[in-house]
């Protein structure tokens, strides 16, 4: 039979403090690429949706090509302009620093695609 454990080491609480925080950084890294290119993609998406339903028609087929081509960018964006698995890694330290660690080309990427889409729509309402 053993004795009462006794409260924990101030080490070990620290080790799992940091681990935590460490698996928050990397969940939240993951979540940011993921949101960085839903904001490319979804307007690029309607975008894309409005052309081909006024060249080509309204049909499956223009929904499936406007998906498909916005997934594809999306699927570019996080290659090109997301943050390495490493980088995802020491997310924490970037955290720490401020910021989200957005890119502004991203911003301004989708800032445009919203604008030419909002241009189309009042061109098209006449």
């Amino acid at each position: 039979m053993t004795g009462p454990a006794g409260p924990p080491r101030r080490e070990d609480v620290d080790e799992q403090v940091s681990r935590d925080f460490d698996d928050v950084a990397r969940i939240t890294a993951g979540v940011t690429r993921i949101a960085v290119a839903a904001a490319v993609v979804a307007p690029l998406w309607l975008l894309l949706l409005w052309l081909l339903g006024t060249t080509v028609g309204v049909g499956l087929g223009s929904l499936i090509i406007a998906t498909l081509g916005a997934g594809l960018v999306g699927w570019a964006w996080l290659r090109r302009f997301g943050p390495s698995r490493a980088e995802a890694a020491q997310g924490r330290d970037r955290a720490a620093a401020g910021g989200m660690g957005i890119p502004r080309v991203a911003i301004v990427i989708a800032v445009v695609i919203i604008f030419a889409y909002l241009l189309l729509v009042l061109k098209a309402a006449g």
